[in-house]
């Protein structure tokens, strides 16, 4: 089977954390299933000199003159999965539909060029309804060739016009669903979401995977007298960082002997910072700023606990990051998280309630000895490894393909 991956972000040398988990599965998926062959389908989605914006309009001169630069090019990350790049210029959907139709003929050159290294591409499998999902359905009409929607995004709760038009959600989001031949869900929650659009017959749910062979367990531990809690989120309200610093004080009024490692950016930082200072909670919390997957995986394994105080996930990826290092974890009830949370694993609390999430998290850490590392990890590898979601993806693959 060849199988033609369409992500709607990607991993960039500037943005080297975006969209990494669609590259993680393709990996994954070429690793566990060498009989099939995988390509990935790039126009420079993450890549800054690829993106127009008008307020920057010298640097738009600039980066016109030198478009001619740019090539298109092949990498093959293994024998059964290659990179295919032609670039492509992304601006405002505002002007000229953000140069969609152009982006949608440079994925059709990369199918080609696919083709040309494996044979007749049998699936394609966007990550994402937009952009990634229409330019298959594009493809799709084109070619004929049956395309798969995963799903990682409730559009319903984003405020973005591409996304909501007068309340209600773009065709540009709702079409590539509806004609989607399957739909993937990564949460119950979402699939709930979705079944606006179609028919729960047409949806999978299919939760995203970590690599157990990169998040693992350390060999080496690391107590530095306090207990660490470790949080990795975008710093936005949406992402509940404002419950998230309430709970830290609630903590250090009970537990002084508490440390809170906080890591990510966002443009709700600097109002963070401040309510940080009116709390009095700087001498237990470290802000990280941005990390490397590499880092991410090290405050994982030292970290004793991984705590998410979000409004709304779909799934809750960095949740399950931490079990695969077999940390516990603490969460809200916000969707995605219920379908990964159990009670051997840690705690779950309400949704925008310092009160109760100060209150499960001070539970855990009196009772860390309940949650062995290894019991953890092992419901990891049991649900949520690359070993055990691959094969479900592959499931739906053959549902389709010749």
């Amino acid at each position: 089977m060849n199988v033609f991956i369409i992500p709607s972000i990607y991993p960039s040398k500037d943005a080297p954390t975006s969209g990494y988990f669609f590259k993680d599965q393709a990996l994954c998926l070429s690793r566990n299933h060498s009989e099939h062959n995988f390509g990935i389908s790039l126009w420079g989605q993450n890549e800054p000199e690829n993106l127009l914006w008008i307020k920057d309009h010298f640097k738009v001169i600039g980066k016109l003159f030198s478009s001619f630069k740019r090539k298109s090019g092949m990498n093959e990350l293994r024998t059964n999965l290659t990179e295919f790049y032609t670039p492509r210029f992304t601006w405002t959907g505002r002007f000229m539909d953000g140069n969609m139709s152009s982006i949608v003929k440079a994925n059709m050159k990369n199918l080609q060029e696919f083709q040309k290294k494996y044979g007749k591409v049998n699936l394609i499998h966007a990550h994402v309804s937009y952009p990634g999902g229409h330019i298959a359905m594009k493809l799709s009409q084109k070619t004929g060739i049956p395309y798969v929607i995963t799903e990682h995004m409730t559009r319903l709760k984003f405020e973005d016009y591409v996304y909501k038009k007068h309340t209600k959600v773009s065709s540009k989001v709702s079409k590539p669903l509806i004609k989607a031949n399957r739909v993937i869900a990564v949460s119950n929650s979402l699939a709930e979401d979705l079944a606006v659009h179609r028919s729960e017959e047409g949806i999978r749910i299919v939760p995203n995977l970590v690599d157990e062979n990169f998040f693992k367990p350390s060999e080496k531990s690391s107590s530095n007298g306090f207990i660490t809690v470790f949080c990795l989120s975008n710093i936005l309200h949406s992402k509940g960082i404002y419950e998230l610093l309430d709970t830290i004080a609630r903590v250090k009024r009970v537990n002084p002997n508490v440390r809170f490692r906080i890591a990510g950016e966002g443009r709700d930082l600097k109002y963070f910072k401040k309510r940080e200072q009116i709390l009095k909670i700087e001498d237990v919390c470290t802000w990280l700023g941005p990390l490397t997957r590499e880092q991410v995986k090290e405050e994982m394994q030292d970290c004793a606990i991984h705590i998410s105080t979000s409004r709304h996930e779909t799934f809750g990826l960095t949740l399950v990051e931490a079990l695969a290092c077999g940390k516990p974890i603490v969460c809200t009830m916000c969707g995605g998280p219920e379908d990964i949370v159990q009670e051997n694993i840690g705690v779950i609390a309400e949704t925008k309630s310092s009160v109760d999430i100060a209150k499960k998290l001070l539970y855990l850490i009196d009772n860390l000895e309940k949650y062995p590392a290894d019991t953890i990890r092992n419901n990891f590898e049991e649900r949520f490894s690359s070993k055990v979601v691959t094969p479900q993806i592959l499931s739906v693959y053959k549902e389709l393909a010749d």
